[in-house]
């Protein structure tokens, strides 16, 4: 479902910010362990007027994380990609 927020930003006040996203939840006897959210935050970034470099630097720190979180996931197995 989509959610968002009214800017305050200075350069970007009152403009409507909207996005969609994945929210997962990992349980451990029935209670929340662990809670995980991926957003698409350069869609928020480009509806309040960032620079595309900027928004370029902030999408390739999340890839930066995301590897070091996960590594290089194959997801195919060989021969298939």
């Amino acid at each position: 479902m989509p959610t968002g927020f009214t800017s305050i930003l200075p350069k970007a006040t009152g403009l409507r910010v909207v996005w969609d996203g994945i929210r997962r939840f990992q349980l451990t006897g029935g209670i929340i362990a662990h809670d995980d959210e991926t957003v698409g935050t350069t869609i928020a970034l480009t509806q309040v007027n960032f620079l595309a470099k900027r928004i370029a630097r902030v999408a390739g720190k999340h890839v930066e994380s995301l590897r070091g979180k996960y590594g290089e996931i194959q997801h195919l197995p060989d021969g298939l990609h």
